[in-house]
């Protein structure tokens, strides 16, 4: 029987401390390609050399190590904003026998992070009203994908991941 999931993914865009971090980092690689630019002028007469070569490699690779800083800086960040989405749902996900609050994870893939609750009755338990106990409730994982609290939460993760 094929398993049914239920997620949420997760794209925040726009936030001040999130577009300052990013543009700190685009300004770094930015002054790596000036410094490609010197590096090129400078060789201009002799481009073919070792020593043009040599110092064009060292630019390239500080540009791939600082593109790859940022990548993961990202990555861990919404990594790090879904765990937070994760926390808050689990306290209004229904438990029984805590086997639907277990299946509750964060997955990540280049671009976007997932929370997911993976049980066969994820889906239904989400959709439809029953009479949960101890403020567990249906929409468990919606309501506070949509909560402002909740999304500060995540917008202050992203913004602590992305201090680097």
């Amino acid at each position: 029987m094929a398993l049914r999931e239920i997620g949420a993914r997760l794209t925040l865009d726009g936030e001040k401390e999130f577009n300052s971090q990013m543009a700190a980092c685009n300004s770094e690689l930015k002054n790596l390609g000036s410094e490609m630019a010197v590096v090129t002028s400078e060789y201009a007469d002799n481009a073919k050399s070792t020593k043009a070569l040599k110092a064009q490699n060292e630019v390239l690779t500080k540009q791939i190590e600082q593109t790859k800083v940022k990548q993961e800086a990202l990555a861990q960040a919404a990594r790090d904003a879904a765990q937070a989405l994760l926390d808050e749902s689990a306290k209004q996900v229904p438990h029984d026998t805590g086997a639907l609050e277990l299946s509750g994870t964060v997955s990540s893939e280049p671009g976007h992070a997932v929370v997911s609750y993976d049980t066969p009755y994820a889906v239904r338990w989400h959709e439809t009203p029953a009479n949960f106990q101890r403020g567990r409730k249906m929409k468990y994982l919606e309501d506070p994908a949509n909560d402002a609290a909740v999304h500060q939460q995540m917008l202050d993760a992203l913004a602590r991941g992305l201090k680097f």
